[in-house]
């Protein structure tokens, strides 16, 4: 049995490029971590193997899908 996972998109928030006071910047406020001048986002791809959750992160698409490819040949049944 081949495993399936799924690869999705997330905001990603430990970045630098974080302004703590910016009026008439663009950007926003984030709980947690304060102003952040603009957002960026990531890739993340999961797998589940007995109950066991495996995560990817990475800007790069490509990365991230073969990993994806490499964990569901790796935990074939």
């Amino acid at each position: 049995m081949r495993r399936k996972g799924c690869i999705y998109e997330e905001e990603q928030r430990n970045y630098r490029g974080r302004v703590q006071s910016g009026r008439g910047t663009q950007g926003r406020f984030m709980k947690g971590v304060g102003w952040v001048s603009q957002t960026r986002r990531r890739w993340v791809a999961e797998i589940s193997y007995h109950g066991k959750r495996f995560r990817f992160r990475s800007t790069d698409f490509d990365n991230v899908r073969s990993w994806l490819n490499a964990m569901s040949d790796r935990y074939s049944d």
